[in-house]
């Protein structure tokens, strides 16, 4: 288990995931809810982004924020 929890951007719509309930299943997992259009507040980053598929304005500045992983719901 890591020592830094792991940072979960979730660049989703209000009310898409309950993440109340994740936090609670998760506690080692730290996420963070970004802006789904606009820019995106100084110091955000993380290592996972969770977002749908779909365009988004600050997608790319996301990416940009130590991002290692994508998670792109309604996929498939």
């Amino acid at each position: 288990m890591p020592s830094v929890p792991t940072t979960v951007l979730c660049h989703l719509p209000d009310g898409y995931l309950r993440l109340g309930e994740l936090e609670g299943l998760f506690p080692a997992v730290k996420f963070v809810r970004v802006p789904t259009s606009g820019p995106v507040p100084p110091g955000v980053s993380g290592e996972v982004l969770v977002t749908v598929a779909g365009p988004s304005d600050n997608l790319v500045d996301l990416l940009g924020r130590g991002v290692r992983w994508v998670h792109c719901t309604g996929h498939g």
